[in-house]
């Protein structure tokens, strides 16, 4: 068996664990915290004087909701001595990219958000870190409570706002604070849970913090501290953050011109894409299409992993525009690669982004299209007679 079976195919990516259990959780806070009112209509349970709800006014208060728990992960984050390097809040994301903020706005997503720590200059404990990561679902229970004193005050406001809200607040502070897990996908309380029964854990997410604030701040992999790379390479199988830290290592030897010596830790996160998530996964599926394709020089196989990719996409990225330049290549169409190359890069440049992965993309599609061209044109120069 070859030492890459994955990636050529003799065995199968593992598959994408089912989505039900977060579904099914959110499912049922849903349902409880619908039919707290529900129930008291009926005299079921005693009539408190549950607030109105406003379906209209779902999504309002869901935005203002997230925003308010994201936030709290970032003032708590700074308290603690972490750095903010990104935020979103249902389809706007706010990153940091080099020394640069660069806004998008993502228009299929209008649920959910995030908060993006990074290291800062000081040393992170882990009841800090605890701490941020509390910070989310009980701000939304505060928040709630808030609404509650409210509503009791002032009633549920115009449209049965405050209502709205703060159910919306309960809602997502409950479905935040029930540890679960999806794929790498960890609640708040499943983060909170893990560093309370297996602290020692805790140097995977300092490392992984540490990583992604050199990525964040414009370092390539290249120029990642050696002591920071040991330390990935030395992270194992079972531990969560394996994923990432070979994918990481795989970026990094390829900016070192180790192409071949890339391949294993590709292998290695490709072993463990059931667990990468819908955003992840099928970019696991492009850097082994492009592998097969540019080092391996396989445009078959490539193909596989490009069709695999659009599968989960259902429509192509600009990260394809690359994947179709190194196949084009990897054919002996230098022109059409260099300009798919060329294409590829310029959409980038259009986001004007400058994080370290950003900056490695750029500089090895410029210089793969230089190749391209100078190939291009020794063909035309070799075969004169037939484009005369």
């Amino acid at each position: 068996m070859a030492a890459t079976p994955i990636l050529d195919l003799e065995q199968l990516p593992p598959a994408a664990p089912n989505r039900w259990r977060p579904r099914l959780w959110g499912v049922a806070v849903g349902i409880v915290v619908a039919a707290i009112p529900i129930l008291a209509d009926q005299g079921i349970i005693p009539d408190l004087n549950w607030p109105a709800f406003n379906g209209l006014l779902l999504l309002p208060a869901l935005l203002i909701s997230t925003a308010i728990h994201e936030m709290a992960h970032a003032v708590a984050g700074r308290l603690a001595g972490l750095e903010a390097g990104g935020i979103s809040i249902g389809p706007m994301l706010l990153l940091k990219s080099g020394n640069t903020w660069h806004f998008r706005f993502q228009w299929r997503s209008f649920t959910g958000g995030f908060f993006k720590p990074l290291a800062g200059m000081s040393e992170i404990k882990a009841s800090h870190y605890a701490w941020m990561v509390a910070a989310g679902p009980f701000t939304s229970f505060l928040l709630a409570a808030v609404c509650w004193l409210v509503i009791k005050q002032s009633g549920s406001g115009f449209w049965n706002s405050t209502g709205t809200l703060f159910w919306i607040s309960l809602f997502l502070g409950f479905a935040s604070g029930i540890p679960y897990s999806y794929g790498l996908h960890k609640s708040d309380g499943k983060r909170v849970w893990q560093l309370l029964r297996h602290p020692e854990q805790f140097r995977h997410v300092t490392l992984m913090l540490t990583v992604q604030t050199e990525e964040a701040n414009g370092v390539r992999p290249r120029d990642w501290s050696q002591r920071m790379c040991d330390q990935m390479l030395a992270v194992q199988s079972p531990a969560p953050e394996y994923l990432d830290c070979q994918l990481l290592m795989f970026y990094r030897l390829l900016d070192l011109g180790d192409e071949w010596a890339a391949l294993p830790h590709l292998e290695n996160a490709l072993s463990k894409s059931g667990k990468a998530g819908k955003e992840l996964r099928p970019a696991l599926f492009l850097e082994a299409a492009s592998a097969c394709a540019r080092i391996k020089r396989e445009t078959d196989k490539a193909k596989v992993w490009r069709e695999r990719a659009l599968a989960l996409l259902r429509r192509p990225t600009n990260a394809f525009r690359a994947v179709d330049a190194s196949i084009a290549m990897a054919e002996g169409r230098y022109g059409e690669a260099a300009e798919l190359f060329r294409s590829a890069r310029e959409l980038l440049l259009k986001r004007r982004l400058n994080s370290g992965l950003s900056r490695f993309a750029l500089d090895k599609w410029s210089v793969l299209e230089d190749a391209c061209r100078e190939l291009a044109d020794a063909y035309i120069e070799a075969t004169p007679e037939s484009h005369s």
